[in-house]
């Protein structure tokens, strides 16, 4: 049964808000996307509704963000993890609500960044375009338990492409020079022309302009 936060209702709006940026996922891929938070007050609980388009379904159970989890002092004076507690429910219209307590009554860290992790995944016969998620209900409690704020929605774009996994694929659609990361995140080169890529890069998998490529010579 969904669990409703109990707080108040201030219309108090901009202190406190969730959001996730826009991104690509290619048709069969899963990928992790961040639900951000951005607060000017401490915020201890959360609740929201996350519309999902039909052809991306959630591919685990959303987490909280250890990095936002909040810390205290317990009573011999180290520095412990906050217990919160996440349950959501996926519901039939393709949405996921999410709600998170804190047991402990103290506030996620930070002011800024990725609260939530949500693993997705895309439907092998997903259309490939632009797509929307729409985050609705949205409610975030203040530290005092009581004071609340209920943003507006508000929505990201998803681009779904086409599966693409050899640089024969990527030339078909990528024209000019293309920077080159790896799975991590980090640039190894840049300005590289597509037919050059097998030629400069070892053997292993990257990402370039948003496709993870295997390069297997």
């Amino acid at each position: 049964m969904f669990l409703l936060l109990l707080a108040g209702t201030s219309s108090i709006k901009g202190q406190a808000t969730l959001s996730i940026p826009d991104f690509q996922i290619s048709k069969g891929e899963t990928k992790t996307i961040d639900v951000e938070m951005t607060n000017t007050v401490e915020v201890r609980a959360l609740q929201v509704q996350i519309v999902l388009p039909s052809n991306l379904k959630l591919a685990s159970r959303p987490t909280i963000v250890a990095a936002r989890q909040g810390t205290k002092v317990n009573e011999f004076g180290e520095k412990t993890e906050v217990v919160k507690t996440l349950s959501y429910n996926l519901w039939d219209d393709g949405s996921l609500m999410i709600v998170v307590n804190s047991n402990d009554a103290v506030p996620f860290s930070g002011t800024e960044g990725a609260v939530l992790s949500l693993p997705l995944t895309a439907s092998e016969d997903a259309s490939i375009g632009i797509n929307t998620i729409e985050l609705r209900n949205m409610e975030l409690v203040f530290a005092d338990g009581c004071t609340s704020v209920r943003p507006e929605n508000i929505s990201c774009q998803v681009d779904i492409r086409e599966s693409i996994t050899t640089v024969e694929q990527l030339i078909q659609v990528v024209h000019g020079p293309v920077d080159v990361y790896t799975i991590d995140g980090i640039k190894v080169k840049d300005n590289v022309s597509t037919k050059d890529l097998q030629k400069i890069l070892p053997c292993g998998i990257y990402v370039i302009e948003g496709y993870k490529i295997v390069i297997d010579k």
